[in-house]
């Protein structure tokens, strides 16, 4: 159910993200019908607000004909219509795995799917959780998200909500889970598609140095490198802050358990020395009794 490749040619309904959240609704209901109407037959255009029905900034939208919703997700992710997006930047148009569906990430690797249904499940009915790991043969690791599906979007929304708004923890670790609709992103449709349509398919090869063939290729390959080494520059980046955070919080951790000892062994002293002035106050054996002293 989570897999993008076995949903891909039946997908009609779409994420559309970073829209304006100050326009008012039936505003924007009337902009996303527009613009995505435009493709093909809407089958339902639901912008998502909070409780006080204000736009949360995304929305689904499901159109009846799968070619026309992946004309409508090429053609409008990141561009600009009218007073439907926030800030300066496009909306995003992304394929939606399941609208009941949420994505759950920056889990500990000690967090179960068991713990994590329990843990979700106080909010509304859970129809499925599910961890993803890492291969039986490497070692079946958390990869520290899953998928939480409800049995309704309404929930789904409550929930995302919810734990967006607030800082939602689930281990012994001070770190918050993150939780978004879950997304069929792992494929670009149009990653290795010709650039021109209508040309022979030729058979496998090399290609050939000094061909415009060769040239390309060697551009796309160096693009792959670049986003490569920024993708591991990013992840060397987050690792560093999340070490320093670590190291921080342990030394945090320290420093109040050094106090609450120090509490504890203060009110043990004074305990001790109520005591021993209980004790004195009774004579209980503090020096010669006063008519033998002067008997002496």
């Amino acid at each position: 159910m989570y897999h993008s490749a076995s949903r891909r040619g039946t997908r009609t309904t779409l994420f559309v993200n970073h829209l304006n959240t100050k326009a008012a609704k039936h505003e924007m209901d009337a902009e996303l019908k527009k613009a995505f109407g435009r493709f093909g037959s809407l089958e339902h255009v639901e912008l998502l607000v909070d409780d006080a029905g204000i736009s949360r900034g995304f929305a689904f939208v499901k159109l009846r004909d799968p070619r026309a919703a992946e004309r409508a997700k090429a053609e409008l992710d990141g561009t600009r219509l009218g007073s439907m997006q926030s800030g300066g930047s496009g909306i995003q148009v992304r394929w939606s795995l399941d609208t009941a569906t949420l994505f759950v990430g920056d889990l500990s690797p000690s967090v179960t799917s068991d713990v994590l249904k329990e843990a979700l499940s106080q909010f509304g009915n859970v129809v499925d959780c599910r961890i993803e790991t890492d291969p039986p043969e490497l070692g079946g690791a958390s990869k520290l998200y899953g998928f939480v599906e409800f049995s309704k979007r309404s929930v789904a929304a409550k929930v995302q909500q919810m734990l967006s708004d607030n800082l939602f923890i689930l281990s012994n670790s001070p770190r918050p889970v993150r939780v978004e609709f879950a997304l069929d992103a792992h494929v670009d449709d149009r990653e290795g598609e010709p650039v021109v349509s209508g040309l022979v398919e030729p058979p496998p090869h090399f290609a050939r140095p000094g061909s415009l063939e060769f040239d390309m290729a060697l551009k796309w390959r160096e693009v792959g490198l670049a986003q490569k080494a920024e993708e591991d520059r990013l992840v060397e980046l987050h690792r560093q802050e999340r070490e320093v955070l670590r190291l921080e919080q342990a030394a945090v951790y320290r420093e109040e358990l050094a106090k609450f000892e120090s509490l504890e062994r203060a009110g043990a002293a004074r305990g001790n020395a109520s005591v021993q002035v209980a004790n004195g106050g009774k004579g209980g054996g503090a020096g010669p009794h006063p008519k033998r002293a002067r008997q002496r």
